[in-house]
């Protein structure tokens, strides 16, 4: 806005200093009694204020008029800030860090977490490795059969006995709108983990390393892991990771195969 007549052209030089007596005392009578102008000498201290505590190593000092020709704007025609916009340009500011966060928070809660999970098994000593796959992860809680296949999108009767291996526990966590399955198969003292989710939850693995990767003809992903098969694939609206101590990648793939084919033969990761 541009300013009024007035007093506005001597503002900026009362409140620096450079008027004489005579001049600073004519311009202090004025705004007594002028509310126009007094709201305008107000502005002016606050952007003086704001100016002087700038880094000036970044930026020099320049007079108001040289940054207004600068922006190729007429004298004067910039009005200074008042604090109720710095206080509105903090508050959005604000705003955008809890947006930021309230979402990196949504990520994070709407994943499955499985790096914890991997490191047990990964220090398990020999005798417990296979067994330790059958830990129940961090948020899994034991549950029926027949709900947990249901959820796990296998709801059918030979889902309980796949390659020679039977079901032997099963667990789910419920992730936003969404279940997640644990699903743990043992034949003898072999044992596999088969986790299942929506499409719509990621799995996470900490900071490991996933290699695209093909195991007899099944496009999947590996997690890397040092004495751990962990395999990630999936079909239409499931995605899965397998987690077992062998490295028989025929048994494994008999076990990916038969639940591409359950959740609709379209494999894909």
């Amino acid at each position: 806005m541009i300013w009024p007549k007035h007093i506005k052209e001597e503002l900026l030089p009362y409140w620096e200093g450079k008027l004489d007596a005579v001049g600073a005392k004519r311009v202090q009578k004025h705004i007594e009694g002028c509310d126009r102008c007094r709201r305008m000498s107000e502005e002016t201290a606050q952007g003086i204020f704001l100016a002087s505590h700038l880094k000036r190593a970044v930026t020099p000092r320049l007079d108001w008029t040289e940054i207004e020709q600068a922006l190729g704007r007429e004298p004067h025609a910039i009005r200074f800030w008042t604090w109720r916009r710095v206080a509105a340009a903090s508050a959005t500011v604000c705003l955008a860090l809890v947006v930021c966060l309230s979402l990196l928070m949504r990520a994070s809660h709407d994943s499955v977490e499985l790096d914890s999970y991997l490191n047990e098994i990964e220090v398990a000593s020999p005798d417990a490795a296979s067994p330790s796959v059958a830990k129940q992860p961090e948020g899994f809680v034991d549950a029926g059969q027949d709900a947990a296949l249901k959820a796990a999108g296998v709801y059918t009767p030979d889902a309980t006995v796949i390659n020679g291996y039977r079901l032997a526990e099963q667990r789910m966590k419920r992730v936003g709108k969404y279940e997640v399955v644990q699903l743990v198969y043992r034949r003898g003292e072999r044992r596999l983990a088969v986790f299942v989710a929506p499409q719509e939850i990621p799995f996470s693995f900490g900071k490991r390393e996933i290699d695209a990767t093909t195991r007899k003809g099944i496009a999947c992903k590996e997690v890397r892991c040092l004495h751990t098969s962990t395999i990630l694939f999936g079909a239409n609206r499931f995605h899965c990771v397998l987690v077992s101590k062998s490295k028989d990648f025929d048994d494994l793939a008999a076990i990916m195969a038969y639940f591409l084919a359950a959740h609709g033969r379209t494999n894909g990761v």
